[in-house]
């Protein structure tokens, strides 16, 4: 009897402590700014306001609950029910990973392969009807391994984007001059030296915002090498941001050449206006 009665517990134990009955749960709260995805409201289990391109008019904002994670990939499931891809109901899902930085600043990666939406337009998203069974995470994490470091994007604290600021990568550290295409005005200045967080530009020079900032000063919030490639993502200061003059962040590619000398590649991310 005692003996019976032992395994009986165990097997109990057994069964009701198992990791996939775990909460899945974010691991931070509040608003949050991002550098590609809008600004989010999170919860525990939810990301409100979560930008996503999975229609053919345009992005759009979304609900996105904690579905499942194993603690470093985290999938995402549509609280709403929409007609992406196909006439049927559907469900989207997405695959993500979270990594801290400090209190006020997550680094975050989409880790679902591009689907296409229409003609030319890709999204990081898988669709399944409604009544289709519940995906495993390896059906969704499907983009996992060999990722480049322009993959990263940023998250930061609303009220807190200043102070989430790094020093800017050494080698750009300076008082530059050089000329922009596509502009009538042909050359401008950048100071990295006074402040070596910022990008200062001289925006009476050109006041075309050549970097997408009216006021001029961009913070370096996050950077990273790879190779030969220095990805630095630049916060703009502006009050407000008007798309496609203004954009709240930016990412500049810092490319070397023959060991001679280098040229800044400029890329935009755009930035939601709510």
């Amino acid at each position: 009897m005692g003996l019976f009665g032992f395994s009986a517990l165990c097997l109990f134990l057994t069964l009701c402590v198992q990791p996939g009955d775990l909460a899945c749960t974010f691991p931070f709260t509040g608003t949050w700014v991002t550098s590609n995805r809008g600004t989010w409201t999170v919860t525990s289990s939810s990301i409100q306001n979560f930008k996503l391109r999975v229609n053919v008019a345009a992005a759009s904002l979304y609900t996105m609950e904690c579905f499942s994670s194993d603690g470093t990939y985290y999938v995402l499931k549509s609280t709403e029910i929409f007609y992406p891809f196909t006439t049927a109901p559907t469900y989207i899902y997405t695959c993500m990973t979270f990594s801290k930085q400090s209190d006020n600043k997550y680094l975050y990666t989409m880790n679902t392969e591009e689907s296409t939406v229409v003609s030319l337009v890709f999204e990081r998203v898988i669709a399944l009807s409604t009544s289709a069974p519940a995906p495993a995470q390896s059906a969704v994490c499907t983009d996992t391994t060999n990722l480049g470091k322009e993959r990263d994007h940023v998250a930061l604290q609303s009220g807190f984007e200043v102070a989430a600021a790094v020093t800017c990568p050494t080698s750009i550290h300076g008082t530059w001059s050089y000329s922009y295409s596509g502009l009538t005005c042909s050359s401008t200045t950048l100071e990295t030296c006074s402040d070596k967080t910022k990008f200062a530009y001289n925006n009476t020079e050109c006041a075309e915002n050549p970097m997408f900032s009216a006021a001029g000063t961009l913070y370096c919030v996050y950077s990273a090498t790879s190779g030969d490639s220095t990805y630095v993502t630049l916060y703009n200061v502006d009050g407000s941001v008007t798309s496609p003059t203004t954009f709240q962040f930016s990412c500049m590619v810092r490319l070397y050449f023959n060991l001679i000398g280098c040229i800044f590649v400029y890329l935009r991310f755009e930035y939601f206006q709510q």
